[in-house]
């Protein structure tokens, strides 16, 4: 694939405006060119994240230190993950509340991290205790 970009612009006042992104693409012998117009909005952004779903639980639990950082892994780990300054900035975290818990004695789950623990104890009752690990990378 062979990619290349041109802007065209147009000046305002002192000032040069981009008003135009164009990409001309070359793929399997086709040519492709894609124009992106910077002033027309489809859809705003409010952030980028990712779902705690299934990794949490166990990488909420490592505390042993990554020599690189002298910080424990799971903290490195969050560091990475939503720092703008260390990290690549992310900003949502989507927390898996297990549709089916360990708890509920429903369904067969093919790997133990998949089976999220339920915040209800018992019907009305909650212990937020549970779920440790993915709770702390949440919080992070």
């Amino acid at each position: 694939m062979q990619v290349k970009l041109r802007e065209r612009k147009q000046k305002a006042g002192s000032q040069e405006n981009i008003k135009r992104i164009i990409i001309n693409i070359k793929v399997g012998g086709v040519n492709v060119q894609l124009k992106v117009d910077i002033n027309k909005k489809y859809q705003t952004f409010e952030g980028i994240g990712a779902s705690g779903a299934w990794w949490a639980q166990l990488v909420g639990g490592w505390q042993h230190i990554d020599t690189a950082s002298a910080m424990p892994v799971r903290d490195r780990i969050a560091e990475l993950l939503y720092s703008k300054d260390k990290g690549i900035g992310m900003s949502i975290y989507r927390y898996n509340i297990g549709g089916g818990s360990v708890h509920s004695g429903k369904g067969e789950y093919s790997q133990p991290l998949r089976a999220t623990e339920c915040f209800e104890a018992f019907a009305g009752k909650y212990d937020w205790g549970r779920d440790e690990n993915a709770v702390y990378m949440m919080k992070k």
